[in-house]
């Protein structure tokens, strides 16, 4: 099978993967959150879920036991275990924001804001 005709069955797989590895992954920090208070503390441990996730994958789909970067599914496994270990670090994961501004609505219409 030429690689153009394969490219659309690995981007179903990977839509598909992707979609159930996040839900485990929201599933699992979800638990985490419950109990683990330390911002610090929940996000080490929401990027070892992400890398736990991902070593699972490359274990269950590997072809063998010699892992490398020409394995397709390996590719894909270390794709989204980078995204999650990047995400957990840069996004405000799992925690309410806190605001601390009142809402406002803006009443005034533009020609009274300019004059």
């Amino acid at each position: 099978m030429s690689s153009a005709m394969l490219y659309p069955v690995i981007l179903v797989f990977e839509v598909l993967l992707t979609f159930l590895l996040w839900v485990l992954f929201w599933a699992l920090t979800a638990i985490c959150n419950s109990f683990i208070k330390n911002d610090t503390g929940f996000r080490l441990a929401a990027s070892l879920i992400g890398l736990g996730i991902a070593a699972v994958l490359c274990w269950a789909f590997g072809e063998d036991v010699g892992y490398s970067l020409e394995d397709m599914i390996f590719n894909i496994a270390i794709a989204n275990c980078l995204g999650i270990f990047a995400g957990c670090w840069y996004f405000n994961i799992g925690r309410k924001v806190k605001s601390t501004d009142p809402l406002m609505i803006n009443t005034n219409s533009y020609e009274q804001a300019t004059e």
